[in-house]
């Protein structure tokens, strides 16, 4: 009997320390495509309702997500959280928002809106929530500004695809026979967009000037510019307002196709940041995979981070492009695109041009 208990004894310390050690090998390091969960903070909501109007940064946030998921990488759907009517100007309901994500142990929370980078930094800073600083958890913020450690950045540069839709433009105005296209800012501080675009419809109509206007209010300036005479409306900001009162003027979106089923509709320079979306995914997935120095020896990646750098895509990356025309294009605007297209990917178009001077064929009403 007492041998047996001896037996019984030895059995059960060695399930336990079994256990032990199981239990060791499975730290918050071993993140994997099925366990991986990632965050997401949004100004808006992921369904259209009758009273909601989308904005820009929600819809570039979905539409990357929506689109990372048709790849077919092995994310799925169910590793996401999203939070969602998250004001960027209301600091305290951001970081309610990302104290949230975190304690759900998400390993990635994806910021849509610049306007929540204070809250990050002071939840970063600040947290009680373990030290955040030195956690594993990566806050990728559009816009935003890179620490150097759990904090990142990520945009794109879109006056390629807005020289596109330029070109696009300029291409109706021709065949229209009004050489007249306004162009509402969002400010006037850089014009770099604005340029690009008037460049984009001056190489297809020489004619063609651009009646620009810094915007107070969407609806008064769009009907002040089609009583000035423009026949296409393009702008620098994403806006309904501008599709519901265009009058008979024709008009380009800008970093989303949402309006195309608008029967005004040319086309829209759009972002795509979802392969950004799965590349990041995908570091904080394999950083802690293990690695061997030269003697052969594990090396310890308990205390790593991933390593994920400010990103800032262009049009060649792929981070942005034109969407698909609409109906309103006029006649040989596709081939017109993408004979320019293939100049800017083989960098025979130069997209340099000034932030603070008007091109010739600008007018500029501040």
């Amino acid at each position: 009997m007492k041998t047996f208990k001896k037996v019984l004894a030895l059995v059960l310390v060695a399930m336990l320390c079994f256990a032990l050690a199981s239990c060791s090998m499975v730290d918050d390091t071993d993140i994997t495509k099925d366990n991986i969960k990632i965050g997401v903070i949004v100004p808006g909501q992921r369904e259209d309702a009758d009273d909601y109007v989308p904005d820009l940064s929600t819809l570039q946030c979905l539409s990357a997500i929506d689109d990372l998921l048709s790849f077919n990488a092995g994310i799925n759907k169910d590793r996401f959280r999203y939070i969602e009517n998250v004001d960027p100007s209301d600091e305290q309901a951001a970081y309610n928002a990302i104290h949230s994500l975190t304690n759900q142990e998400c390993s990635i929370v994806f910021l849509a809106d610049p306007g929540y980078m204070t809250a990050v930094n002071k939840y970063v800073a600040t947290s009680s929530d373990g030290d955040a600083q030195n956690s594993k958890v990566q806050y990728i913020v559009f816009n935003g500004e890179d620490n150097g450690k759990n904090i990142h950045s990520y945009t794109a540069n879109i006056s390629g695809a807005v020289y596109l839709s330029g070109v696009a433009a300029g291409l109706k105005a021709k065949e229209l026979k009004v050489p007249k296209i306004g162009y509402l800012l969002q400010s006037a501080d850089s014009l770099a967009l604005l340029n690009a675009f008037a460049l984009g419809a001056e190489s297809v109509y020489s004619e063609v000037k651009i009646d620009a206007r810094v915007c107070k209010d969407v609806k008064a300036d769009c009907h002040t510019l089609v009583a000035n005479g423009n026949v296409v409306i393009a702008s620098d900001f994403y806006s309904q307002e501008i599709a519901d009162n265009r009058e008979d003027a024709f008009f380009c979106g800008f970093g989303s196709d949402k309006l195309a089923d608008n029967e005004g509709f040319i086309c829209a320079p759009r972002y795509d940041f979802a392969q950004y979306y799965l590349n990041t995914i995908n570091e904080v997935i394999d950083y802690d995979n293990v690695e061997y120095d030269e003697n052969g020896k594990e090396i310890d990646k308990s205390n790593a981070l991933p390593e994920i750098p400010a990103y800032n895509g262009d049009y060649k990356g792929g981070a942005t492009y034109l969407s698909r025309l609409g109906t309103a294009a006029a006649p040989g605007t596709q081939e017109a695109v993408d004979s320019t297209e293939s100049m800017i990917l083989n960098g025979t178009l130069s997209q340099k041009v000034s932030v603070a001077v008007p091109v010739a064929g600008v007018t500029l009403a501040k």
